[in-house]
């Protein structure tokens, strides 16, 4: 019988179906990020010796990393940054295709102006030389408003979308709402 080892794995041809660009943000990368904003990283991510901890010790510290590096990304560079840097991760990986969840809606509301968001995104996979599709979200729990204009921001020929998603997060599901 034959046994892959660990080169053999990697020199292989992958795809990826499932990715949220939030979440496979570097913990260098968010430490960078946290000092272009003039943060201290030590105060604003929960690090374990200067990366993510081997192994969660639940769901909700997960969570919590993963809301404190999103709260890092303040500004279009920012995402450019995070979308260029995990294009490079994936191709260095050889993994040849992959679909990205991104969750504009959140930007967004953080006052980032939606053209400028999406610009930087694409700049930064195609920057990246990654095959990458996009998959936008919305919280379910953010509302119909949220899922509308996620939908509204998403039309345009332009941004390049795999597909739209609409998620349940942090335990809620309000799907009555969704079903019509």
């Amino acid at each position: 019988m034959y046994v892959a080892d660990q080169l053999d794995f990697e020199s292989r041809p992958k795809i990826e179906l499932h990715v949220h660009l939030e979440g496979s943000i570097a913990a260098e990368t968010a430490i960078e990020l946290a000092r272009r904003h003039g943060r201290d990283p030590k105060e604003v991510l929960p690090l374990i010796e200067g990366g993510y901890p081997g192994r969660f010790t639940d769901f909700q510290q997960f969570i919590d990393i993963y809301l404190a590096v999103s709260g890092q990304i303040g500004d279009p560079a920012d995402l450019r940054i995070i979308s260029e840097a995990f294009a490079h991760a994936q191709a260095k990986q050889n993994i040849i295709y992959t679909e990205t969840t991104f969750t504009a809606i959140t930007h967004v509301r953080g006052g980032m102006d939606p053209d400028e968001m999406w610009a930087a995104v694409r700049e930064g996979l195609d920057a990246g030389g990654g095959n990458v599709g996009l998959i936008v979200d919305t919280p379910r729990d953010n509302g119909v408003a949220a899922a509308n204009r996620t939908v509204e921001m998403a039309e345009g020929p332009t941004h390049r979308l795999s597909a739209w998603g609409c998620r349940v997060s942090r335990g809620r599901s309000p799907r009555g709402s969704f079903e019509s």
